[in-house]
C-alpha cells in the first residue's frame, strides 16, 4: 500500500511539471550574447549590405547596451487565430506583406505589457521561420533609433519563453534610407526604457524618424 501511494505521488509530480516546452534561463539567455554580436559585426565588416564601402572603412563594431539579466524577460506566447496577410507601412513608403503571428505578454515592475509577433509573407517558406517584432520605446531618438528597434525571434515559440531585448536590433533603415523597413504598429510603443541591446548607429542617426 505504501509502495502504491508513492509512485502514485511520483506520477502526480511528474505531470505537473509538464510544459509546452523548455522555458529558458538568464544565463542561457546570455551565453552566448557576445559571440552573437560579433558574428553581427563580422558580417557587417565584410558583406555588401547594410552598410557603404565608406561605413565599412571606418566601421569598427555596433554598439550596444551592457548585456543585462533583467532585460531577459519571462513572458506567455499566444499564437494569433487565422489572420489575413496585410501590407504593413514602412518609412520609405513601400509596403511589405505580414501576417500577424502572436502576442508575447509579460510584466515588468508590476504591470503588464504585450508585444505582437508578425511572420513576413512575401518570402519562400524556408526563410520565413521567424517572427518579427518591430517594437518602440522611451530610447527611442536619444539613445538608441528613433525609428524604434526588431526582435527577430526563431520558430518554433513556446508558449511560456523569454523575451531577450539583448537582441535587440536596429532596422537596417537606421545605416541607409534606402532600405526598407517597417513602422513599428503603435501597439508595440512601450512605456519602457530597454537600456538593452544596440544602440544608435552614428552621430547622423541620431534624431527620430
Amino acid at each position: 500500500m505504501i509502495r502504491f501511494l508513492l509512485l502514485t505521488l511520483f506520477f502526480l509530480l511528474l505531470s505537473c511539471d509538464r510544459s509546452d516546452g523548455p522555458v529558458s534561463t538568464s544565463n542561457s539567455c546570455l551565453s552566448d550574447l557576445d559571440a552573437y554580436r560579433t558574428s553581427i559585426d563580422d558580417s557587417f565588416a565584410v558583406d555588401d549590405y547594410p552598410l557603404s564601402e565608406e561605413q565599412k572603412a571606418t566601421f569598427v563594431g555596433l554598439d550596444y547596451f551592457p548585456p543585462s539579466e533583467e532585460y531577459c524577460i519571462p513572458a506567455s506566447f499566444s499564437a494569433a487565430n487565422a489572420t489575413e496577410t496585410f501590407d504593413m507601412p514602412t518609412y520609405n513608403e513601400e509596403p511589405l506583406p505580414f501576417k500577424e503571428y502572436g502576442v508575447f505578454k509579460f510584466h515588468v515592475d508590476g504591470v503588464d505589457y504585450s508585444l505582437t509577433a508578425y511572420q513576413r509573407m512575401d518570402l519562400p517558406e524556408e526563410k520565413r521561420q521567424w517572427a518579427l517584432v518591430p517594437f518602440k520605446d522611451q530610447t527611442n531618438g536619444r539613445n538608441t533609433y528613433g525609428g524604434g528597434r526588431y526582435l527577430e525571434i526563431k520558430f518554433p515559440i513556446n508558449k511560456q519563453t523569454l523575451i531577450d531585448f539583448n537582441r535587440a536590433s536596429n532596422p537596417w533603415c537606421a545605416y541607409d534610407a534606402k532600405y526598407t523597413c517597417p513602422i513599428p504598429p503603435l501597439k508595440n510603443w512601450l512605456s519602457l526604457q530597454i537600456e538593452a541591446g544596440e544602440k544608435n548607429f552614428g552621430i547622423t542617426n541620431s534624431e527620430s524618424v
